[in-house]
């Protein structure tokens, strides 16, 4: 997306920058802009930062500031998003600058016994699409339903797994027995009921292998000894 505070569009480098109503914190106290977080708020209407709010950013979504005076346009801070935050009116997109990623470590996987990658996300590699199951919430209350479908799986199949609604939001399920799920927070279903659930991993080598079959893209360390070979102290 190409947003300018200007209440004009903007053609710059071939591309024409759509004026949207937008505010910028004032930055962090650093001795340079270019190195201080920002804060850009948009209006809650705004179609792409929903879109954001609604994923769970496992793209890397990033902005770049320019600054234009007369024919002079100069890049004042780059960055990416890193967290969403609405309120009653807006939306706040909080944002790091790319400096920070200098400070990171290289390394960042640990060595761990389960997996560390995100149910169908990156290192996952699981395609949703072919676990997804259609059907239609019923007795809806608060962040508890019944869902039909469910039934046919066995207790627990889609907990911690995820429900998404006909507008496109999800929930995580934290709970789920027979035909009842439990979300982790009430969501507004806007009058329609068609839901799409995906089942969850407890991120263990036996469900990855026997639930998915996508041992292959196993993160974990599952063979860790208990104790230290050497000398004999615990290293888990």
């Amino acid at each position: 997306m190409r947003w300018t505070s200007s209440d004009a569009p903007v053609v710059y480098a071939g591309e024409t920058y759509v004026p949207v109503t937008l505010g910028r914190s004032e930055p962090e106290s650093r001795n340079e802009l270019s190195r201080a977080d920002l804060t850009v708020t948009v209006s809650l209407n705004n179609p792409s930062a929903r879109t954001w709010m609604q994923s769970s950013l496992d793209s890397l979504i990033t902005l770049t500031v320019f600054a234009k005076e007369d024919a002079d346009v100069t890049v004042v801070w780059k960055g990416r998003l890193a967290s969403i935050k609405p309120t009653d009116a807006t939306i706040e997109l909080l944002l790091e600058s790319i400096f920070t990623s200098l400070r990171r470590p290289g390394l960042r996987q640990k060595y761990q016994r389960v997996c560390p990658h995100v149910l169908y996300g990156k290192g996952c590699n699981l395609d949703k699409a072919g676990f997804a199951v259609a059907d239609i919430a019923t007795a809806v209350s608060g962040t508890s339903m019944t869902i039909s479908a469910a039934a046919s799986y066995p207790a627990g199949y889609f907990t911690y797994g995820m429900i998404k609604t006909a507008g496109g939001v999800f929930r995580m399920i934290t709970n789920h027995s027979g035909s009842s799920i439990t979300l982790i927070r009430p969501v507004d279903f806007a009058g329609d009921f068609n839901i799409t659930i995906y089942p969850g991993c407890d991120r263990t080598i036996t469900t990855c292998n026997d639930k998915f079959g996508n041992r292959n893209n196993f993160g974990g360390f599952p063979y860790i000894p208990l104790k230290n070979p050497f000398n004999g102290s615990s290293i888990v």
